[in-house]
């Protein structure tokens, strides 16, 4: 507004010397805001959302200069010392006055999983500087020292010192432009009004180092639903400042936020007609558009020259009372929106009467979250920092899984804690033990052509059987053989080492079904330890460590088959071909009655003679051609004995493998129990606080609910000190 404005004469006491209501100094009113102060010394507003006034503003938008009107005391505005971090300042009416002064160290971490090793010794650091600032303050009147010095010695703690004579601690210093670590004021006296303000860094332009902590630290504080916001504006584009956009996004915005606009002797005319819309505050300006509940409130700054000056908080306010008696002003008829002292009489207003509404849904908060804490606790288990205490819990759980384990080796299905498919490991053994056979059955039919025809006679002349007979490539493999190990032997007999070196021939494929079964297996089994550690035990890493145990235990049961494996395996290697069955025999006789049979149905589909003279000619044929008989004689012992020893092989995988190892006393199903945990661990106090012992982030959470509950607890029980007078029903107090 120009220097040649009209002003006119306006009573003072209507402009500027507004007197409270009565209710927000009685008894009512002091009981609640002493409970939420009471809470908030406990430090529970990490816990829950309390009532809080937070000042937010743009950087340059004068946002100190309304703090230090509001609270009569001296904050630096020029030099930023108090923009760089939270500061906290409670006003209380008191018989005396004083002045309390303490740092909240910060309680979340921005970007904590980009910090760099210099960023967490920074960080030590202020926490010491921190201790010994309360140290030094603690107990201390500062009414009598300089604010700004008081100021000065928070902002050293704080961000450090910036004449450090290191130059890396200084470089890390200058790094860290914003903290969320709070300066806490506490200003006592008879004429103070009860209101707690939340002065929090400035918006600062989005290519400057802060601003990503700066929105981060703003967004924390008004996202509180209970946080009510002075928003400071000044008179400049609306479309400029940051704190409009800020505005829109607070949920609710139209009753939590009271406006306030600075600077306003510097309004340039016409140029700023927003700032009178705004006093207005009427809900038909659809071109201004930010109607609030409480209104927009007009103030005056101290120029620099002024502040240079040091004018007093009387001057300062008579200046401001002069510039809202001009014309300009009296014009918008709202004198009530005119000046600091409706603006402290406005916030003491709602400030209260947003507390008394708060109080009745925080009382159920705080019991909610002391239930939700005693439940985590709870859920922790009993805690684990004795030998005792870890055998116990050990114990107790290897008592579930033993007798869980049991009925799954058993097959007891419907006894087992969980019905996914993985933890049937008798089902599972059976059906890989079925394949297994299968396999080992599909490998003896194709090489002994059982159900199907070994070789396909093209002519009723015998000249050329021979060659119809060798295309079968297993038996050309014998006729090798034979040739192959030609010794002593009559002309029309096979040397006896033939039939041990096509045997040992066979067995490698033994190996390789074999360890497939056991591989399959030994996953199966660590799957179904896990499916009953995850029903018996809540806890993610008592129960990876339980499960690293026994996959040591799982690899032992490995070793042992693929060793017992090896045993079957050299003993059908070992060239004695024997057995007791006398099966082998009626087999032999099966299968060269068969083949007969097999020649002359083929020589008969070939030209139909009489069947009798077709099988002695197919007998004659054989006794003159020792080379194949002694080839079928041969594959026949080799068949009727495979058949034995396939049959034998996979009744000794089921149970010396399987059984003995897979599924025996070393498996890992079997070593969680209770015995045998006593065993492993009496005496190896270190290896048992290994396995259930608590980790330290455990140990810290236990303590950190704890803390947690002894605060939500003692909140509570001040709830119901105050219930008569809160005004709280039906709350369970």
């Amino acid at each position: 507004m120009s220097s040649h404005d009209e002003t006119v004469d306006t009573d003072d006491d209507d402009s500027t010397s507004m007197i409270a209501p009565g209710h927000l100094g009685n008894k009512d009113t002091m009981l609640k805001l002493a409970f939420i102060d009471y809470l908030k010394k406990l430090g529970i507003n990490e816990l829950v959302n309390l009532p809080q006034l937070v000042v937010i503003g743009d950087q340059s938008s004068g946002k100190s200069s309304v703090l230090q009107a509001i609270t009569q005391l001296l904050f630096p505005v020029d030099d930023g010392l108090c923009t760089r971090f939270p500061t906290e300042v409670s006003l209380q009416r008191a018989s005396e006055h004083s002045l309390e002064i303490s740092i909240a160290k910060q309680v979340r971490a921005f970007d904590v999983l980009n910090q760099t090793l210099s960023n967490k010794k920074w960080l030590d650091k202020q926490s010491a500087r921190i201790d010994d600032f309360n140290g030094k303050w603690e107990g201390q009147n500062a009414q009598p020292v300089d604010f700004g010095d008081i100021i000065t010695q928070a902002r050293v703690a704080i961000m450090g010192d910036p004449n450090e004579s290191s130059k890396a601690i200084k470089a890390q210093n200058k790094k860290n432009v914003l903290s969320d670590a709070t300066l806490k004021i506490v200003k006592k006296g008879p004429g103070e009004i009860n209101i707690t303000i939340i002065d929090i860094p400035g918006l600062v332009s989005s290519n400057h180092a802060g601003n990503k902590i700066a929105k981060s630290l703003v967004e924390h504080y008004i996202n509180n639903p209970r946080s009510i916001v002075l928003a400071v504006a000044h008179p400049a584009n609306v479309e400029t400042q940051d704190i409009f956009q800020l505005i829109a996004k607070i949920d609710g915005w139209k009753d939590r936020v009271i406006g306030v606009i600075t600077k306003c002797d510097k309004i340039e005319v016409d140029g700023d007609d927003w700032v009178y819309k705004a006093i207005k505050n009427e809900e038909t300006d659809l071109i201004f558009n930010r109607c609030l509940k409480y209104g927009w409130f007009a103030l005056r700054n101290l120029s620099p020259a002024e502040r240079k000056a040091k004018l007093s908080s009387n001057d300062r306010d008579n200046k401001e009372a002069a510039l809202f008696r001009q014309k300009a002003w009296t014009d918008l008829k709202c004198p009530q929106k005119l000046g600091i002292k409706n603006l402290k009489n406005a916030l003491t207003t709602m400030h209260n009467e947003h507390v008394t509404r708060s109080i009745p849904q925080l009382i159920p908060e705080i019991e909610k979250r002391l239930e939700a804490a005693e439940a985590k606790i709870q859920g922790l288990g009993q805690p684990r920092t004795t030998p005792e205490s870890q055998m116990n819990c050990l114990v107790n759980l290897a008592t579930k899984y033993s007798l869980h384990a049991a009925d799954a080796i058993d097959g007891h299905n419907d006894r087992l804690p969980v019905s996914c498919a993985e933890v049937k490991i008798r089902k599972i053994v059976r059906d890989a033990l079925d394949e297994f056979r299968d396999r080992m059955t599909a490998v003896y039919e194709e090489r002994f052509n059982f159900n199907r025809p070994a070789f396909s006679l093209e002519s009723e002349e015998e000249r050329t059987w021979e060659r119809s007979i060798l295309r079968n490539k297993y038996f050309t493999e014998i006729s090798k053989c034979i040739n192959d190990n030609r010794g002593m032997e009559m002309a029309d007999e096979v040397n006896t080492a033939v039939l041990r070196s096509l045997w040992c021939g066979i067995t490698p494929d033994w190996r390789e079904q074999t360890q497939k079964l056991i591989e399959h297996l030994i996953k199966a089994i660590g799957k179904s330890v896990e499916c009953l550690l995850h029903a018996i035990c809540d806890e993610q890493s008592l129960r990876l460590n339980i499960q690293n145990l026994l996959e040591e235990d799982k690899k032992i049961i490995q070793s042992d088959a693929m060793r017992e494996l090896e045993h079957l395996l050299n003993d059908e290697k070992s060239g004695l071909i024997v057995t007791l069955n006398k099966w082998n025999v009626r087999r032999l006789q099966e299968l060269r009655c068969g083949r007969i049979n097999f020649m002359v149905s083929q020589l008969d589909a070939l030209k139909p003679r009489d069947k009798a003279f077709v099988r002695t000619q197919v007998q004659n044929w054989f006794g003159h051609h020792a080379k194949i008989e002694a080839i079928f004689t041969t594959h026949d012992k080799l068949a009727s004995y495979y058949e034995i020893g396939m049959v034998r092989f996979v009744d000794n995988v089921c149970h010396q493998v399987c059984e003995r190892h897979l599924l025996g006393g070393k498996s890992p199903l079997r070593t969680f129990a209770p015995d045998l945990i006593t065993m492993r661990f009496q005496g190896n106090e270190e290896a048992l606080k290994k396995i259930a012992g608590e980790t330290k982030k455990q140990l810290a959470d236990r303590n950190a609910l704890r803390r947690d509950k002894e605060l939500l607890r003692q909140a509570m029980g001040k709830a119901k000190e105050y219930k008569v007078n809160l005004g709280v029903q039906g709350m369970g107090l």
